[in-house]
């Protein structure tokens, strides 16, 4: 049992580590290869923070392991809005409005009621499935479409997550950077999943649960997107990648989880949901309101957190 445990928290260790090595790799030959900014930055935006939850979530829907990939993407969720951007409230002067967010924040609202519906049945089928990654292509269409200054944007977002151009130049480096993290990935990923299962089994608990706890750690590209975006004062990058990232979390990696095989839900479900919405109404509601205490809903935030965390144990 504790090699189990060893075993999830080294697999864990190396799917955040190899995951941001393989965006940046994947980015710098992109743009050595003549790829235009905008797909590279289409790229680091949908997927780039949310690559350890796509991981994880096909080897553990390949594995049958559906409440591991819904418990990931709920704690995921959970911990972007409530932990993450509960934290980053302390780490900046002022936020001011922004119709970008607010736009991505009504998208939010639709993803959600539209996991909501699909989960009247207590079932995502492959169908559902498929319908999400139709949604997906809309989002990055829209997401795009909106933008004043796309190319402005997108040097930001590659500025916020390190990816130095002098080194776009050494493609053999990044290409054997981007075979090895891809390996790294997909075993990290399955030892990952099969170690959860087995932790899960021996304590008696659901590996929903387990894919909760799991969330903190998967959730760390998001807390460093967060951490340097507050530092380089890209306000806009650090809301809306936490934002984006739910976003993506549902129409993406459920979207691709549950096409490959279908997932079983608890009743459970529509409390979760319900937290998850009730959080992209306060954060719609800062938003949209002149007079706000930013430090006062950090604090609210991170007790709303810590409150989801206890009632995933009490509901186990």
């Amino acid at each position: 049992m504790i090699v189990d445990i060893i075993i999830l928290i080294i697999a864990l260790f190396f799917l955040v580590a190899s995951s941001n090595l393989f965006v940046n790799s994947s980015s710098k030959i992109a743009k050595n290869l003549g790829v235009s900014e905008l797909i590279i930055g289409l790229t680091l935006v949908a997927i780039g923070t949310s690559t350890p939850e796509l991981f994880s979530a096909i080897l553990a829907s390949i594995y049958k392991q559906g409440p591991l990939v819904i418990g990931n993407i709920i704690g995921a969720n959970v911990a972007n809005i409530a932990f993450i951007f509960g934290i980053s409230l302390f780490l900046i002067v002022y936020l001011k409005k922004n119709e970008d967010i607010l736009h991505e924040l009504k998208f939010l609202f639709l993803v959600y009621f539209l996991l909501l519906i699909f989960s009247l049945d207590l079932k995502i089928s492959n169908f559902e499935g498929m319908a999400l990654l139709l949604l997906l292509i809309y989002y990055l269409f829209d997401t795009f479409r909106r933008k004043k200054k796309p190319e402005e944007y997108l040097k930001r977002h590659i500025k916020v997550r390190g990816i130095k151009k002098e080194m776009w130049f050494n493609n053999i480096k990044n290409y054997l950077f981007l075979v090895i993290s891809l390996i790294v990935l997909i075993f990290s990923a399955k030892y990952l999943v099969s170690s959860a299962g087995n932790v899960a089994n021996y304590f008696g608990v659901s590996s929903k649960l387990i894919g909760v706890l799991m969330a903190i750690g998967t959730t760390f590209p998001e807390l460093s997107v967060t951490i340097q975006a507050a530092r380089k004062r890209y306000m806009g990058i650090l809301v809306g990648d936490l934002v984006g990232s739910c976003i993506v979390n549902v129409i993406l990696v459920l979207g691709l989880a549950s096409t490959i095989s279908s997932i079983i839900l608890s009743n459970t479900i529509f409390i979760e949901i319900g937290i998850m919405s009730l959080l992209a109404f306060l954060i719609y509601l800062f938003f949209t309101h002149k007079t706000r205490n930013q430090k006062l809903l950090g604090y609210g935030l991170i007790g709303i957190y810590i409150l989801f965390l206890i009632l995933e144990f009490i509901l186990v």
